[in-house]
């Protein structure tokens, strides 16, 4: 279920950093022996092969070390002569551990020196090297024709490049058109070069060393996991494998970098893609503040604060949920502008299974159980409120809402007041578009004594992610401005819930129990505000309500409970 980390006792002891300068990495290997037998490969075509094993776990064969001002140019130079893979990349050493190539004495001793190669022959692809006082400029033509020479990978890299920078939001797909020469213009003026649209080869050598570079910087390097069946390019200069913490795999900060990193991997269907969206939703690390969305198939979270950042995305397929979550410092918003569309980008699930959850714990399908240790974001209380239209309008109580520094359905909806509130009735409005899946139809005729009545409402706060309905009957029933009472007892987080007929129509809203003359009332009798205040609170706000079907015929208590889910939502004050 874990990756395999061998014994130190069977690798050589020189470590990648202990040596200056930079490597070019070819390949990686999961196992050991796998890399000895693709480094001796290697080694038969070149002087200067290492081999380390990664922090990930996997085996590394890089080519090295190179002076870091000159890495990037010998990386061009390979990949256009085909001397190397098109993924090849440079990498600083920082993700290198234990070395196991050469094998023997050889391992302990410094590298041979590179090999010099034979430059290219003058019909051969140009070399991407980097430009110097030396190398002539081109004229637009002779840059049209280097550029035309150049191999599939290197027109890829180019669009990579460009990309990277933000200039380039087309497919990679190595076709210079229109889209390519629009980019490159647009990185000529952000380099306060001539904007011809057309890169001459040193300007090709600028454009790929300055991504490499950060590349570099980053130690974006792919990242494959067995266990959880993901492959993805990380920031490993910034962040370092810690543990599984299934459904998580857990990443922690390297060097202080202040970032949080978890790939999610969990069996599951459409409800455990709600409930982790909830769970990841209600974390602290996540900043209420930002674009999100669920949908039945894949869900994202993206927070922003003053002081932090967070994004998170999964998708389901198969069964299997699949995604990843991290969070950061403003200070590295520079770093992650270019690491996340990486990661995005390159996320794959290369494995139909899952990561295991630890043996006799079963799978959770929302809840404190999926987070895995991170602190839960937790607000000052909770009530429950219902969907007064197909706007995402909703009623609930009042009392208390004025003390809320935010208020938001479940964990990541905001919403903002319309109005003080009538007869300690609130609506709330969506700071966004909201499609509920259903909405009260309100019955404005009072119910009679002794009539069964539910209550809707989160009773158990967010330990429950569908709200449960509470019986009791009519007591008493009121004119338009004074509360029905019940006999009914609920829990205080039943506040602002529909008070429902047994055909599913909407006759009231729970309210807060008052207190008379001091008394508090015995928890059996409470009050509901009558459907026609709530009408009258949405005709202000010029919303009309949705009357209920006269001679409606009694629901099974399933369907009377999937009616009040539909309706009734969890609502959140944050302080």
């Amino acid at each position: 279920m874990v990756l395999a980390f061998l014994a130190v006792s069977l690798l050589a002891v020189a470590p990648a950093r202990a040596q200056t300068g930079v490597w070019l990495q070819v390949e990686a290997q999961p196992t050991l022996r796998e890399g000895e037998d693709r480094a001796r490969a290697w080694a038969a075509r070149f002087a200067n092969v290492a081999g380390f094993r990664m922090n990930t776990g996997w085996y590394a064969i890089a080519l090295g070390p190179y002076a870091p001002e000159a890495a990037a140019g010998e990386l061009a130079r390979l990949r256009a002569s085909g001397a190397v893979p098109a993924d090849a990349y440079v990498n600083t050493g920082g993700t290198y551990g234990a070395r196991f190539w050469p094998t023997g004495a050889a391992a302990l001793a410094p590298p041979a020196p590179a090999e010099p190669l034979a430059p290219p022959a003058p019909q051969a692809a140009p070399s991407l090297t980097l430009p110097d006082e030396t190398l002539p400029d081109e004229t637009p033509a002779e840059a049209r024709r280097s550029e035309a020479a150049l191999g599939a990978a290197a027109r890829e890299d180019l669009q990579r490049a460009l990309a990277w920078f933000g200039h380039y939001t087309g497919a990679i797909d190595g076709a210079i058109g229109p889209g390519t020469r629009r980019a490159m213009a647009a990185w000529q003026a952000a380099a306060g070069r001539p904007e011809t649209g057309v890169l001459t080869t040193a300007g090709r050598a600028l454009l790929i060393g300055a991504w490499q570079r950060e590349q570099a910087a980053l130690g974006l390097a792919p990242f494959r996991d067995e266990a959880s069946g993901i492959a993805v390019d990380l920031p490993l200069a910034l962040v370092e494998f810690d543990r599984y913490e299934p459904p998580f795999v857990r990443f922690a900060p390297r060097e202080g970098s202040g970032i949080e990193l978890r790939l999610i991997s969990q069996p599951g269907d459409g409800a455990t893609l709600a409930g982790l969206y909830e769970a990841l939703a209600s974390l602290d690390l996540m900043p209420l503040d930002g674009p999100r969305g669920l949908s039945r198939r894949a869900f994202t979270l993206t927070g922003r604060d003053a002081t932090r950042a967070a994004h998170a995305e999964a998708t389901l397929a198969g069964g299997l949920i699949k995604g990843f979550l991290v969070a950061w410092p403003a200070s590295q918003d520079d770093a992650m502008a270019r690491a996340l569309p990486a990661m995005q980008s390159s996320f794959a699930a290369i494995a139909d299974h899952a990561l295991a959850p630890d043996e006799g714990t079963p799978p959770s399908v929302s809840g404190a159980d999926l987070l895995a240790g991170l602190d839960i974001r937790r607000p000052e209380r909770i009530q429950s409120g219902f969907f007064a239209d197909g706007g995402g309008a909703v009623l609930t109580a009042a009392a208390g809402l004025d003390e809320c520094r935010a208020i938001t359905l479940g964990d990541d909806t905001p919403m903002r007041r319309a109005g003080a509130g009538a007869d300690g009735i609130a609506l709330l409005l969506p700071e966004g578009v909201l499609a509920p899946q259903g909405h009260a139809a309100l019955r404005l005729e009072a119910p009679a004594a002794r009539v069964e009545l539910a209550v809707a409402g989160f009773a158990y706060g967010d330990a429950l992610s569908v709200p449960v309905l509470t019986y009791g009957t009519m007591a008493e029933p009121s004119g338009a401005a004074t509360p029905h009472r019940l006999t009914l007892a609920p829990l205080p987080a039943d506040i602002g819930g529909p008070l429902l007929d047994t055909s599913g129509a909407v006759v009231g809203m729970l309210l807060p129990q008052p207190a008379e003359g001091g008394r508090v009332l015995p928890p059996e009798i409470s009050f509901a505000a009558p459907a026609a205040a709530l009408a009258e609170v949405l005709a202000d706000a010029g919303i009309a309500a949705t009357p209920a079907a006269a001679g409606a015929p009694a629901l099974a208590a399933e369907d009377l409970a999937r009616r009040a889910a539909e309706m009734t939502v969890r609502v959140a004050c944050w302080n």
